[in-house]
């Protein structure tokens, strides 16, 4: 009988952007939505999904002090790195992709790239995800609507 290894999946949650569209003096990602700020939403999206092993959370400056007291607050069990992102998306989940990669994190996991302030996504896109990557190396999850919601890949 052959044992198989589960692949870990791992939810790597950009919030490192500046939102200065949204409004410079008030980061979007801390913006109370029915009384917890927007990232709080997208981490607790993963943090509850019991296919997802760990979380990232890419942050900038601006915001870091806030979201480590957060979920510090909220005592999330499955967030093992908050890290510095970059100025664009990109280096934001190069920085991600990076940590992981010095952590020792296999080639074969299941990464998940999140942009936090998309609170809403629900456990069946995240379980979707993490299923299309038994077949594909990346997969976006099923919308009507362009967004960038969530994307993962396979390392």
């Amino acid at each position: 009988m052959t044992q198989q290894t589960k692949v870990p999946v791992v939810a790597v949650v950009l919030a490192a952007g500046s939102g200065v569209r949204f409004d410079p003096a008030k980061p979007k990602q801390l913006v109370a939505l029915n009384g917890k700020p927007i990232v709080a939403w997208s981490i607790e999206a993963f943090e509850n999904d019991e296919h997802v092993d760990d979380i990232v959370v890419v942050v900038n400056n601006t915001v870091r002090e806030a979201v480590e007291q957060l979920i510090d607050d909220a005592s999330y069990a499955k967030v093992r790195a908050i890290i510095t992102g970059g100025a664009e998306r990109s280096d934001s989940t190069e920085a991600a992709l990076t940590t992981l990669a010095d952590a020792g994190i296999p080639q074969d996991a299941k990464i998940l790239i999140h942009d936090a302030v998309r609170p809403f996504v629900s456990r069946q896109e995240i379980d979707g995800c993490i299923d299309a990557l038994d077949e594909f190396t990346a997969a976006p999850p099923p919308t009507r609507f362009c967004s960038h919601k969530t994307w993962v890949t396979a390392r």
